[in-house]
Parts: structure tokens; sequence; C-alpha cells
């Protein structure tokens, strides 16, 4: 496959993930927002943790982190492998969303600074249901662990933004810590399903 094909099918890739995520969570979010008896999973932990709306910031740069994995990869069954395994998760997390749904009472950020005003807008945008498991935190620890299969001098140049962006869905009140540790199983669950997907699979470079 030439440089340019491999290109546009990271693109065809890419957009067939978003538009999947996209129309599962926004049926999910319609569909719990009606729905009772939400489990409620909030712990002392989360009770304490602060709401620091610079967090805002690594919570969106795990928008783009999540798709790096796309941009290091130059073998097609490997690119193949990896939307597979997130089409694969975000079913999971999809049907967790409606058969377990927990919900979370945000704290919403109240200041006017412009840090403030963004947290304010994702929080508002957001649901408050589909939590568990993080989403944020599975897909980009799985994007985590597929850059750093291929590429190993990135493991701790990006291990810090990581951590951030895990951070951040706790800082900014988007998610409670049963989620985070839902969305951590879910990616190392889906990195070993990535690593048997390739094992099967013929190893095709782009020329």
């Amino acid at each position: 496959m030439s440089s340019a094909s491999l290109r546009k099918h990271k693109a065809k890739v890419a957009v067939l993930v978003v538009l999947y995520f996209a129309l599962g969570y926004g049926t999910l979010a319609v569909l719990n927002e009606h729905r009772g008896h939400a489990i409620q999973a909030a712990t002392w932990i989360d009770h304490a943790l602060p709401l620091l709306p610079i967090f805002i910031i690594p919570y969106f740069l795990g928008d783009l982190f999540v798709f790096l994995g796309l941009v290091v990869l130059d073998d097609r069954r490997e690119i193949n492998a990896s939307a597979l395994v997130m089409v694969g998760m975000l079913t999971v997390a999809f049907l967790t969303f409606y058969f377990f749904p927990i919900e979370m009472h945000k704290q919403i950020a109240s200041g006017q600074d412009w840090l403030s005003r963004l947290t304010r807008f994702q929080q508002t945008a957001d649901t408050g249901f589909n939590t568990f498991p993080s989403l944020h935190v599975a897909l980009n620890t799985f994007a985590y662990l597929v850059m750093i299969r291929r590429r190993p001098e990135l493991r701790w140049p990006l291990f810090p933004l990581l951590v951030l962006i895990i951070l951040s869905t706790l800082f900014v009140k988007q998610h409670l810590v049963v989620d985070v540790l839902g969305g951590l199983v879910l990616a190392l669950a889906g990195y070993a399903v990535y690593l048997r997907l390739l094992r099967a699979a013929p190893k095709q470079q782009a020329s």
C-alpha cells in the first residue's frame, strides 16, 4: 500500500470510528436521560477532589491524543486491528451505559474566566449518565499502549500527558473514580485483544 493510500485509509478509519462513537454515545445519552433507577457510585474521594478548571486543557487534549495511534502506525493490519478494538470497546461501554447506568451529579464550574467557561461548556454539553466506564480513559490509554508498542521511545515522553488526561476526567468533574478504574480495565482488555489480532494477521507495511 502506498503512503497516500495509507493516509486515506487512516482518515477513513478515523471517520468511521468517530461516527460510531457519536451515534452510540448520543443515542445512549437520550435513552438514559429518561430512565430512572440510575446507580449512585460516588465515593468520599470523589467528593473530596476539587473542581480545577485548568484540567480542561488536558481533557480536551485527550480528544486528539486518542488518534495519535493512527499517526504512528504504518501497517494496515495494525490500523485495522486498532479500529476494530476501539469499536469493540465502544460497544462494551455502550452496553454498560444502558444496562448499568451510573449517574454523576456534576459540580458545575461557576467562574467567568475562560478555563471555567470551557469547563462549564463541556460539563453542560455532555450527559451525566454515560460515565462508567470512562471512554476518555479507556480510549486514550489504549492509544498510548498502541503507540509505545510501535514507538517505545515515546513511552516516557507521552506518559505524563496520559496521566494528566486521566486525572482531568476527575478534576473537571466529568467522571467518578470508579469510571476511571473501569476505563483502565477496558483499555487493558482491549489491548490484549489487539495483540491477539496482530498475531493472527499477516504484516502489511506501506511501500
